[in-house]
């Protein structure tokens, strides 16, 4: 939650910003009401340019939330899997380390960039 959280403020910053731009860009004259086709040109373009902020964001929420919910489920899949004599702490404990691959929301971004380029950090 941390990530999308620390970026509400950039979001809405970016959307306003750029679609109060477009808007004053689109009128006929200063002042003048804007049309709702111009209306929708601008959030359109407001939510192209927030496109480019909240791709990254998700992306690092959900890959934190799919280790969660497989450091989760690790355990009761190794415990279950483990032989019996007192082996199933070994097998939880590896299960769970195997599981965790990222410490913090940093650690998705240069994973991410390390690993599959700018590109999938931008969501394509």
């Amino acid at each position: 939650m941390g990530a999308p959280l620390a970026t509400v403020a950039a979001f809405n910053a970016v959307l306003f910003t750029v679609r109060g731009q477009t808007e004053a860009l689109l009128r006929s004259e200063p002042g003048a009401a804007v049309t709702v086709g111009q209306q929708v040109v601008a959030g359109a373009g407001a939510g192209v340019a927030v496109s480019f902020l909240a791709c990254p964001t998700e992306l690092i929420k959900c890959r934190l939330q799919a280790q969660s919910a497989l450091a989760t489920a690790a355990p009761a899949a190794a415990a279950a899997a483990a032989p019996a004599g007192g082996a199933a702490a070994t097998v939880t404990a590896t299960a769970n380390a195997a599981a965790v691959k990222y410490g913090e929301p940093l650690d998705v971004a240069r994973h991410v960039l390390r690993s599959d380029g700018s590109s999938a950090a931008a969501g394509a």
